[in-house]
């Protein structure tokens, strides 16, 4: 996990557009969760991509392609 968030304030954008009950998982999401954890998240166990997009828009990560 990150140890802080550059761009903190693209959190509160996050959240600001989240539904009121998905908020707590969010903030766990982007803030108690490394990438590559997320990532296989995904891909394994059929979590909502956006939440990786979110997370990467968060912490200005931009992934190779």
């Amino acid at each position: 996990c990150p140890r802080y968030v550059q761009h903190n304030a693209r959190i509160l954008f996050a959240l600001a557009e989240a539904d009121p009950e998905e908020v707590p998982r969010l903030i766990q999401l982007l803030l108690e969760t490394d990438r590559a954890e997320l990532e296989r998240a995904v891909r394994e166990k059929g979590i909502d991509p956006r939440y990786l997009e979110l997370w990467d828009y968060v912490h200005d990560f931009r992934p190779q392609r």
